[in-house]
Parts: structure tokens; sequence; C-alpha cells
């Protein structure tokens, strides 16, 4: 065999040699990043579903005006936990100095499934035949993991002298 003959078949090996190497190579990187976005898909989903498994409802409005102290009672409906963070309440008929217009209350109470749970609120003045409107904001958690999703229950309150309605 000659030597010219050696140095093309040596070539075409190394050649063929780096064209596994490079597709080996790129082959990793692809399958990495696949790994990656099927996990980030994954949880995804999961915390989708987390959402459509997080419900709940206001039950009960207990408001004291002597004392200045608005109880709402949360009943957790859901499969999974749910972590309320955030009381809203916007006064819907009018604002003065002597009741409120908007405030809102944060909190991070965690409630079970199939379980109610109160939050309290004091120092609060409501006004006589005025309608509020009470939002209960929920953050949705993946595992033990909060989650960008938010859920949020809201009704219309007024209160009376002669009862509360809700």
């Amino acid at each position: 065999m000659n030597i010219k003959s050696q140095s093309e078949i040596i070539g075409s090996i190394l050649m063929l040699a780096i064209t596994i190497a490079l597709s080996l190579i790129i082959f990793g990187i692809a399958y990495h990043q696949f790994n990656i976005e099927s996990v980030t898909f994954a949880q995804n989903a999961q915390a989708a579903n987390s959402l459509v498994n997080e419900n709940f409802i206001i039950a009960h409005i207990y408001y004291n005006p002597s004392l200045h102290i608005m109880i709402i009672y949360i009943y957790n409906t859901g499969s999974v936990p749910l972590n309320i963070t955030q009381v809203i309440i916007n006064n819907m008929t009018k604002c003065s100095s002597s009741n409120i217009c908007s405030a809102s209350y944060s909190y991070n109470i965690f409630v079970n499934p199939s379980t109610i749970a109160n939050i309290t609120i004091t120092s609060i003045n409501l006004s006589l035949n005025t309608l509020y409107n009470i939002t209960v904001v929920s953050q949705v958690y993946l595992g033990n993991q909060p989650t960008a999703y938010y859920k949020q229950v809201s009704i219309t309150y007024s209160y009376s002298s002669s009862n509360f309605v809700y």
C-alpha cells in the first residue's frame, strides 16, 4: 500500500470521527435543553392543575360595630391547601372620613381542604346601609412552593342595623 492511499484513508477516518463527535455534542446539548423544557412544562401543568383544584368560598361575614371588628370565614372547598394572602375591602356607595373607601390587608393564612379558617380585621369602621365589595385573594402553591398564580373570590356585603347580608 502506498503512503498516499494511507493518508486518504486516515483523513476519511478522522473526518468521520470529527463528524460523529460533533453530532454527539449537538445531541447532548439538544437533549439537555429538551429536558429543561419538559420539566418547565410539567411544573406549569402542575401549577395549572393546582389552580383548578384550589377553590374556596366566603362562607360567612360577621361585623361587630361596637368593637370595630370584622371576621371573614373562609371554607376551602378545593382539594389542595390554599394560602390566603390578602383581603381587599372597597366601599361601593360613598366615601367619607368616617368610613373606609378602600383598604387592603395582608395575611399568610394556610387553609387545608375541607376546613374553615377565619380572618379577623380589627379597627374597621363600616357605615350602615353601605355596600362593600370584599375580595379574598389566595396564592396558588405547587407543593410547598408559591407560584405566580393567584385566585380571588369577591362578594358584596351590606352592614345593616337589623342583620348583615352577603
